[in-house]
Formats: structure tokens, sequence, C-alpha cells
């Protein structure tokens, strides 16, 4: 008989949710020995990211032929 997690209060669902199941990326990168940069970090480097590219079109780098 199979579980039904989708159940009001089910501890595995709860676990789930509370990172308890599983392992996070923090953990993970320091497992495999590299960097972690927390969401803040990577949504700012993409939003530079983002304006160089946008700066670079505006130049004409990126010109379709």
């Amino acid at each position: 008989m199979e579980a039904d997690i989708s159940q009001p209060g089910n501890p595995v669902l709860a676990k789930i949710f509370q990172g308890e199941l599983v392992i996070i990326e923090a953990a993970l990168a320091k497992m495999e020995n590299r960097s972690y940069e927390i969401s803040e970090e990577l949504l700012e480097r993409i939003r530079e990211e983002k304006k160089k590219l946008g700066a670079n079109k505006k130049k004409g780098k990126y010109r379709k032929q």
C-alpha cells in the first residue's frame, strides 16, 4: 500500500518542504568542492549579464546577418 502524500498533515510531505529529505544545493556544492551562490547573487549576476548584452545589441555587435 502506497502512502498518499497529498493528505494534509502528512509527515513525509512536511519533511520534504523543510528540506530534510533532500540535499540542499549549498551542501551538495560543498561535497562536490565547487562554489555556490545564493539566489540573490545569481539573480544579480543574470541582471548584469542582461545589461551587458543589451548594451552590446545597441552597439550593433549582435546584428543578424
